[in-house]
């Protein structure tokens, strides 16, 4: 038997034992001294195999060859992560010169297209401000201010966000932003259904999601299992990292941010996922 041979059925005899590996979890961690963040993405999902048993002889160049690819398709795509500075602004904001936003370092903005349940709470300058952002090459996300106490609320949100947002299209998340007064009484179990309810709308229709609110809020009112469906956006100002206890895509550090070609203070936010290449990867971008 040559080299060859011998070592291919060792190899067979190692595919066995890896066809038990399930899926592959790797960290990414930004370090300096204004954040920290580890973000865990999941490269690769469990698989179910039908075992059959046959006489015939094993190919076990085949079995090698398999093995390999399978390797190969579980290595981090590190292009899924890179740090990137970005703002969120509303009507609040007033006029902005988006040229000089970009040329003052701004990579993406997550612009506010609305709150509540109507057509006319369209946030008044968002379609400006989405054209302006996008013809001074700025990435753009947007964010919907809800003001639901009830899955059913949720769903009517979402569909006017739709109704808003559906000529656009998007490089970072269409984000939820649950964070109002009127909220905060509610449940955990509704709280976590008003949030699914209004994702996975927006998730049929084509959008890349992402959940925002402040830490302590993600921390103590939504189910862990409700967290983990979704990108975070978390809020956690004058700190050296987010208190939150979970991974996040996007932190929102300050409010009273100063950025060039913005008259008063702005929210500023670090992003820690290639949101523009994930959502070119899975084809998720509105349309």
């Amino acid at each position: 038997m040559n080299t060859k041979k011998i070592i291919s059925l060792i190899s067979c005899m190692t595919v066995i034992v890896s066809g038990l590996m399930g899926r592959s979890n790797i960290s990414y961690a930004e370090n300096s001294a204004d954040y920290i963040n580890t973000t865990t993405a999941v490269v690769a999902e469990n698989t179910t195999e039908t075992v059959t048993t046959s006489n015939d002889p094993i190919d076990v160049f085949s079995v090698y060859d398999a093995h390999q690819k399978y390797i190969e398709a579980s290595k981090p795509d590190t292009n899924e992560f890179v740090f990137r500075n970005g703002i969120d602004v509303s009507t609040f904001q007033h006029d902005i010169d988006w040229k000089t936003v970009k040329n003052s370092g701004v990579d993406f903005a997550i612009i506010r297209a609305g709150y509540g349940r109507e057509l006319y709470q369209v946030d008044a300058k968002f379609h400006e401000n989405m054209q302006k952002a996008k013809d001074a090459g700025i990435d753009c996300g947007a964010y919907w201010y809800s003001y639901a106490t009830t899955p059913e609320q949720a769903v009517l949100e979402a569909e006017t966000c739709y109704q808003i947002i559906k000529d656009y299209q998007f490089e970072y998340p269409i984000v939820f932003d649950i964070e109002d007064e009127s909220q905060k009484h509610l449940s955990t179990a509704t709280i976590s259904a008003i949030i699914e309810s209004f994702c996975s709308t927006l998730e049929e229709k084509g959008y890349y999601v992402s959940l925002y609110s402040y830490a302590s809020f993600l921390n103590s009112s939504v189910y862990q299992s409700t967290l983990e469906k979704y990108d975070v956006w978390v809020a956690h100002y004058n700190v050296s990292a987010p208190s939150y206890n979970g991974n996040y895509g996007m932190w929102q550090y300050t409010s009273s941010g100063t950025v060039s070609g913005i008259e008063g203070s702005v929210d500023l936010d670090y992003s820690y996922k290639n949101y523009p290449y994930l959502m070119e990867k899975y084809h998720l971008n509105g349309f």
